[in-house]
């Protein structure tokens, strides 16, 4: 007679380990010594362990044999592996001396009462284990082994929840890690773009602040070259002079700071180091309700370092050569002469960018940039709104400077009313 207590499939380290405990707990159970209840697991570990490895796997069938005299715990472990190399048949008792088996076989031999090998090539192996109980033990009945069955098998699923809990918590604590470092690494991204950003715009506006001096230099050496009276040679010389030295100025305060702390310090700290220089912001960021200025000469002083006279030099320049500019600019348009347009729009822009006029700035580079695509009709279109806002600066800055500029009376400081 077989009571049968407990099914268990084998197919990874865990899976032996389980079925050992629950072995020894029967074994416990059933009235097996301490000593014979750790070789009964043994036994069956090593059957077990070589179904994992030889055949991906089997399954565990543990029961108790009362078939016999005496009682005894059977276990038998069965694979559908290629079965064990040099054994095809069955092979019980002395018969096992006849083949040679392999140290694991051959361990869970010495630890058993009986063991029994049924194995054929390519179908797999099926071994039963019996491990006999002491005399004294009394005989199990169907109570008593569903009463067994029932524990092993709640602690069979304690043991397989715990398992799932704790796969459960690394796999969410995984999920954790890889969602701080995705976190990490989109804010290392947002704060590398940031800091490109603000590396770009910072050069963006040092560039801009250097364009207008190397614009006045240029355009004061082709008047140079081209007028024949001396006193206005002098004149340009100097003001290009004044203009060099200015700029020599600016680079190295401004351009140096900005070039050592650009690809070190973190973006925050680059803009609030560097931005001190370039304290007005640029137009397009919040313009005011009534539009930029026609022409800002606070701006243009501040950027000459203070020099009111380089200043009125300028505005008298921009006074002398506006409309020669804008009738050869006229003239080009007339005879399609691209590259005289270029040049003469481009000196036009030098001279307002010195001045800060952003509307006439603006219109001058839209005519330039027409003319490099040759649009011929659109050049012509965008003449008169040239001509509108060249008209717009000359007025705002005979009102104040004169017709004669000497200083610019918009920059005398508050209170200074005397001299």
């Amino acid at each position: 007679m077989f009571h049968r207590i407990l099914t268990l499939v084998v197919t990874r380290e865990i899976d032996v380990r389980r079925t050992r405990k629950a072995l020894r707990r029967l074994a416990a159970l059933a009235g097996l010594p301490p000593d014979r209840e750790k070789e009964l697991g043994a036994a069956v570990s090593e059957i077990a362990r070589n179904a994992c490895l030889h055949a991906g796997g089997g399954t565990v069938d543990v029961e108790i044999d009362q078939a016999r005299r005496d009682q005894a715990i059977r276990v038998r472990v069965e694979d559908h592996g290629p079965g064990i190399p040099g054994v095809n048949g069955s092979y019980h008792g002395d018969g096992l001396r006849s083949v040679r088996l392999g140290p694991g076989l051959e361990r869970a031999r010495s630890l058993v009462d009986e063991l029994t090998i049924h194995s054929e090539r390519g179908r797999g192996t099926r071994v039963v284990l019996r491990k006999t109980l002491p005399a004294h033990v009394p005989k199990a009945t169907a109570q008593t082994t569903s009463r067994w069955t029932i524990e092993l098998t709640r602690r069979v699923a304690s043991h397989a929840l715990a398992r799932t809990h704790r796969r459960t918590l690394a796999v969410r604590q995984g999920l954790d890690i890889r969602r701080r470092r995705e976190e990490a690494l989109r804010r290392a991204r947002d704060s590398a773009e940031a800091e490109s950003r603000a590396r770009n715009a910072l050069l963006g506006r040092f560039l801009h602040e250097i364009r207008g001096p190397l614009d006045t230099i240029i355009d004061l050496s082709e008047r140079a070259l081209e007028t024949d009276a001396e006193r206005e040679r002098r004149d340009a010389l100097r003001i290009v002079g004044e203009t060099a030295r200015a700029l020599r100025e600016f680079l190295e305060t401004t351009g140096h700071r900005l070039l050592a702390a650009a690809g070190t310090d973190p973006a925050t700290a680059a803009a609030d180091r560097l931005a001190a220089p370039f304290e007005t912001p640029p137009a397009a960021a919040e313009p005011p309700a009534a539009g930029p200025a026609v022409v800002d000469l606070d701006a243009a002083l501040n950027r000459l370092e203070g020099n009111e006279q380089l200043l009125a030099d300028l505005v008298r320049f921009f006074l002398d050569d506006h409309e020669r500019l804008l009738a050869r600019i006229e003239s080009a348009l007339a005879r399609r002469r691209f590259d005289e347009l270029l040049r003469a729009t481009h000196r036009l822009k030098g001279l307002l960018s010195n001045l800060d006029a952003p509307l006439a700035v603006r219109a001058t580079a839209r005519l330039e940039a027409l003319c490099r695509e040759d649009d011929l009709p659109g050049a012509q279109g965008a003449l008169p709104g040239l001509r509108e806002e060249l008209g717009r600066v000359r007025h705002e800055l005979r009102r104040s400077f004169g017709s004669e500029p000497s200083a610019p009376a918009a920059s005398a400081p508050p209170g200074d009313s005397g001299s």
